[in-house]
């Protein structure tokens, strides 16, 4: 009984997050300033994707900065993920 009441809270927490989602978005849509921001954002983060991906390193020290570009990517993802969906103290700490 305890483990489907614990999958049921999982499911209605998701569908919250996916609501506070939906309204972040419309919000963000309305607003000139976020919305170059929300822009300024995902330009930062294809420039970092371009570079960890697409770019061919040539020594280690590059290797390592493309490393580091992958974590700077995920992290910027899981923080955006988590402000969207209500979590903002987990999102910008």
């Amino acid at each position: 009984m305890t483990e489907r009441w614990a999958a049921d809270n999982l499911i209605l927490l998701h569908k919250q997050e996916e609501a506070l989602r939906a309204k972040s978005l419309a919000v963000i849509e309305l607003s000139t300033a976020l919305s170059d921001h929300w822009n300024l954002v995902a330009e930062a983060m294809n420039i970092v994707y371009a570079f960890t991906h697409d770019y061919v390193h040539e020594s280690e020290n590059e290797l390592t900065l493309q490393y580091l570009g992958i974590r700077l990517f995920n992290a910027a993802a899981a923080s955006i993920k988590l402000a969207l969906s209500g979590n903002y103290q987990q999102a910008f700490a």
